[in-house]
């Protein structure tokens, strides 16, 4: 999303200039819902959790690059079972970015 993060006094600082990358992460997780996402089975809330610890763990100081990426899983099936809104259906979804300091 962002290469660039706000330093202590608000100014804008990026990588390579006033931010140095310590470390990366990533996460996977398949999302569930009714009727088109509409009703969620899934959580969203581990999301900042996973990110801070992944900051914390690697003493940076936020994260930079964030990356979200999200498909259709094999548990979709035909297509018609799509057009079905009483079946569930899930997303796979991957969070990545860069931790800087």
């Amino acid at each position: 999303m962002s290469s660039a993060l706000y330093d202590q006094n608000g100014k804008v600082i990026s990588v390579g200039q006033g931010l140095r990358k310590v470390g990366e992460f990533s996460f996977t997780k398949k999302y569930w819902s009714f009727f088109w996402t509409l009703v969620p089975l899934s959580s969203t809330s581990w999301v900042d959790g996973k990110i801070n610890k992944a900051v914390k763990e690697h003493n940076g100081a936020g994260v930079a690059n964030l990356k979200i990426e999200s498909a259709g899983c094999k548990y979709n099936g035909p297509l018609i079972i799509g057009f079905i809104p009483f079946i569930p259906g899930c997303i796979n979804t991957t969070i990545s970015g860069e931790i800087v300091k």
